[in-house]
């Protein structure tokens, strides 16, 4: 709760300069979309387009824990740039997966696996969205 407080100054900061600001939030926030530091987020004029995000390769969320799908990561824009947001999605490219061999499935292909290099990337696949501006 503690960040989601800052990141809420700092939103209600820029409203005070720029009442009208565009602002985009966006990172790996540790917390469901539902969770309550998130909903304090929303509670200051921010909206989030990733809430149902997918990817077009089968990740139905940013990373994969004991072969469940989950998105930690999202995407939060204040409310006026919400009619420009054309999309929002997963970016589940075939280079980022590997076969999830105990669960069955793909899983993002991670930089490190436990102390061993694995040649991935990450254990969290990155959201895109696009903006009609």
């Amino acid at each position: 709760i503690h960040v989601a407080t800052q990141l809420c100054n700092t939103i209600d900061s820029i409203k005070a300069t720029a009442r009208n600001a565009k602002i985009v939030a966006m990172g790996d926030f540790n917390d469901y979309a539902d969770d309550k530091s998130l909903q304090k987020i929303y509670e200051h004029g921010m909206t989030n387009i990733s809430r149902n995000a997918t990817g077009r390769n089968g990740a139905k969320g940013t990373y994969r824990y004991q072969g469940e799908w989950g998105s930690l990561d999202q995407i939060l824009v204040s409310t006026n740039l919400v009619p420009k947001v054309q999309q929002c999605r997963i970016n589940d490219a075939p280079f980022l997966l590997e076969e999830d061999t105990k669960y069955g499935g793909v899983k993002p292909r991670r930089f490190y696996n436990g102390m061993r290099y694995n040649g991935g990337f990450s254990d969290h696949l990155p959201l895109i969205f696009d903006l009609l501006y």
